[in-house]
């Protein structure tokens, strides 16, 4: 994942960053529905085995698709360069070493930011992880509903969050920074948790609502902290 993050950070500029990445982090969500899909497929077709193999012979046409036609930057492939606006050259000769005291203070600066957006990371994993794995069996288990019926409902938080994606990170290219969208989605995804720990079991349908608004909040910023904003 950081070299794609690199990669495409290399052939967008700012202004589209956030609507480019975003779309390529709905790997997450129909990337994950797709691939289970798949692997069930074969499993039942040929067997367990066949669903590691099969998985595996899609991984190597898509590294080989790699291989072939990326490339490392504009300037690898004789393509103008884009416009950069977030990238900010080191002063040459001795304006770099007069330059040392700011460069300290936004090393510091940078520090804390990614210890920030660790922390923050941190938490929506738990929460995506934990709805992800945890929803089917909710549901079978305190709203006694048939296993397969669960897994189609327990779907919503990815649908709700492949759009949660494209949202930020296009709202984010509009911001003059992408952290007020984060916050705004962080606090969102906040108040849905609420909600669904306070009233989440109380019906079917109030917990598909809940865990859609958490997958849409949640899945804005993750791509957005590990995508447009890395």
């Amino acid at each position: 994942w950081p070299n794609n993050v690199a990669l495409l950070a290399r052939w967008t500029s700012r202004s589209e960053r956030g609507g480019i990445m975003a779309i390529w982090g709905t790997c997450y969500q129909l990337g994950g529905i797709f691939a289970k899909a798949f692997a069930a497929a074969m499993f039942g077709w040929l067997g367990l085995a066949a669903s590691f193999w099969a998985s595996s012979l899609v991984l190597m046409l898509i590294t080989a698709i790699v291989i072939v036609w990326a490339h490392e930057s504009p300037d690898a492939c004789d393509v103008a360069p884009r416009e950069m606006s977030d990238v900010h050259p080191e002063p040459p000769g001795n304006a770099a070493i007069s330059n040392i005291p700011k460069v300290e203070s936004a090393n510091g600066s940078v520090i804390r930011t990614i210890l920030a957006m660790g922390v923050i990371y941190f938490a929506f994993k738990f929460i995506r992880y934990a709805i992800e794995s945890w929803s089917t069996l909710i549901l079978v288990e305190h709203i006694t509903l048939p296993t397969s019926t669960a897994g189609y409902l327990s779907t919503a938080f990815d649908v709700c969050g492949f759009v949660g994606v494209v949202v930020g990170g296009i709202l984010s290219d509009r911001s003059t920074s992408r952290m007020p969208v984060i916050f705004a989605m962080t606090f969102g995804c906040f108040v849905t948790a609420s909600l669904f720990w306070w009233v989440g079991l109380s019906s079917t349908t109030m917990f598909v609502i809940l865990i859609g608004a958490m997958g849409f909040m949640a899945m804005g910023p993750d791509s957005l902290l590990s995508g447009a904003g890395a």
